[in-house]
């Protein structure tokens, strides 16, 4: 077998899996979120647990009125100072704002979420869990 064929061979049995493992920050958020985000927004950090109890915590920079609009009025949140009081998963806490300017939440049987502006940093953080 010649070293082409060969590429190509690994290629096509092992590219789908790469390209599946592969998954951006972005991409995640509108699996979850249902919305992409707007263009010029990048999201800096995002933490999360990919197991059987699934959460998501992203930082978006810069933060995106628009976005935040989109997001309270999609999921009916209500203005919570307290929504992003943190989740623990293992021995740490994530996704605990304390110092927000403003902040939002929302509670049905089965889901958490939460979207809160940091003006200091112009940051926008959004968290979702689906319990």
């Amino acid at each position: 077998m010649t070293s082409t064929s060969l590429l190509s061979v690994l290629l096509l049995v092992f590219g789908p899996l790469l390209a599946t493992g592969c998954r951006s920050s972005s991409s995640e958020f509108e699996t979850f979120m249902g919305m992409p985000l707007p263009s010029d927004v990048t999201v800096t950090n995002m933490d999360g647990n990919w197991g059987n109890d699934p959460w998501r915590c992203w930082e978006i920079y810069p933060a995106s009125d628009e976005l935040k609009q989109k997001l309270v009025m999609r999921w009916n949140l209500a203005p919570n100072p307290q929504a992003f009081h943190g989740v623990a998963s293992g021995n740490h806490i994530y996704c605990k704002y304390d110092d927000l300017s403003e902040s939002y939440s929302g509670d049905s049987s089965d889901s958490y979420r939460a979207v809160g502006i940091d003006a200091r940093n112009n940051r926008l953080v959004v968290y979702f869990y689906n319990g």
